[in-house]
Order: structure tokens, then C-alpha cells, then sequence
């Protein structure tokens, strides 16, 4: 082995042994946020609902924000959904079906309380001290998409990132919608950014054959 193979060997070791295996949460650009242990994106924007206009705080009953994830249209993708919640979660301290009785805390299983718990790295009880890379992700509740089987068919699971509490919702009653969709996403290229990039593509090509006929013709 040469001494310049010695020392290429020396520097990747060092590297792997300074850098993450793995990083749960990676920025793909656009404000989405890919989630490699969920294999789920993001919306970075945790209140996009309001940032884009279309609520004026971005809080709504729980049927307004299934139809705003489900007809949202974000960098190109049309199946966003609410985070999903495992019904019933084993995680959890205690499993809560009725509205203001008590709040499961510790609850990992979910999208949200995993999210919460284990890549954000946020206490049992609160406060929210660490929202990553997300932005708006303000102490409220977020809506999930996920009925609750037991109790009150007029619920559904929701989760407070202000104690990291999971529970039963009362589905007429207000949360956050923060959208999220399955598997790894980048940003998908508008059609008009598409035609300016083969545009100038094909401008390079006339101009390197028009150079070429100019050095034939020298």
C-alpha cells in the first residue's frame, strides 16, 4: 500500500469515527423533512396551514384538517395526510379515551410522539425545548389521523407537543393540522423550471456545434 493510500485509510477511519451513522432527520430543501427511522416527510413549516393562507391561525376541527392534508398540494405531491397514531400504543404511561381525564405521556408509537420523544429528544410532562429543524411548532395540539376505537366514536387521538401528551379528542373541537406523507420526498421541478433547464441545454449544444464549425472552418 502506497503512503498515499495510508493516509486516504487514515482520513475516512477518523471520519467515520467523528460523523453520525445515521441522521434520523434530514432537510431535503422546500421545507420538507424526511424522517428516516419513520421513513415519513415533514412539512417543516408545523403551521403551514396558516404561513399559506389557507386558515387564519391554522387551528381547525378535526374534520377540517383531514380534508386540508388530504387536498394539500406541496413541492409537487398531492398525498399528504395527518400523522397516524397506533391504537392502542404500548408505549404510553397510561392510555387516555375521554377528553380532559388524563394525557398519556411517554407515548413513542405514534408519528408524532416519536418525533417528539425520540429524534427531538423533548421531556415527558414538557416543556417543548427543541423543535429541530421545524418551524411554527408552537405549544399546541396537533391533530392525528387516527379514530379512537375505544370510548366516544366522536373522537380522535391528538397530541400536545406542549407536555408531550397523547389523548382523545373530541372531533368538533380545535388543533393543528401539520401535514405529513409517506416515504422519502424532494422537491419535484415545476414543469416551467423544466423547459427553462432544456432550454438551456439546447442553447449549450447549438453554441458548442457552432464553435466546433468555426475551428473546422479555421
Amino acid at each position: 500500500m502506497s503512503t498515499q493510500q495510508i493516509i486516504l485509510t487514515i482520513f475516512i477511519t477518523l471520519f467515520l469515527n467523528i460523523t453520525p451513522a445515521t441522521a434520523t432527520l434530514i432537510d431535503r430543501g422546500s421545507g420538507l423533512i424526511y424522517d428516516t427511522d419513520m421513513n415519513i416527510t415533514w412539512l417543516q413549516d408545523a403551521n403551514y396551514a396558516k404561513t399559506s393562507g389557507y386558515d387564519a391561525d391554522g387551528v381547525m376541527t378535526w374534520f377540517e384538517a383531514v380534508n386540508y392534508a388530504d387536498n394539500l398540494v406541496y413541492a409537487g405531491y398531492n398525498d399528504w395526510r395527518l400523522p397516524a397514531t397506533l391504537q392502542p400504543d404500548p408505549t404510553c404511561s397510561n392510555q387516555d379515551t375521554g377528553w380532559g381525564i388524563s394525557w398519556g405521556l411517554g407515548c413513542k408509537g405514534g408519528e408524532l410522539g416519536h418525533l417528539y420523544y425520540i429524534e427531538l429528544l423533548n421531556p415527558a410532562g414538557g416543556p417543548l425545548v427543541n423543535t429541530g429543524p421545524f418551524i411554527n411548532m408552537f405549544l399546541v395540539t396537533d391533530w392525528t389521523e387516527t379514530d379512537v376505537i375505544r370510548g366516544d366514536p366522536n373522537d380522535a387521538w391528538c397530541f400536545g407537543v406542549d407536555i408531550g401528551g397523547q389523548g382523545a379528542c373530541p372531533k368538533n373541537t380545535y388543533g393543528r393540522a401539520w401535514a405529513v406523507r409517506n416515504g422519502d420526498s424532494h422537491p419535484v421541478a415545476e414543469p416551467n423550471t423544466l423547459l427553462l433547464l432544456a432550454s438551456g441545454l439546447a442553447c449549450l449544444v447549438a453554441w458548442k456545434r457552432k464553435q466546433k464549425r468555426n475551428l473546422d472552418n479555421l
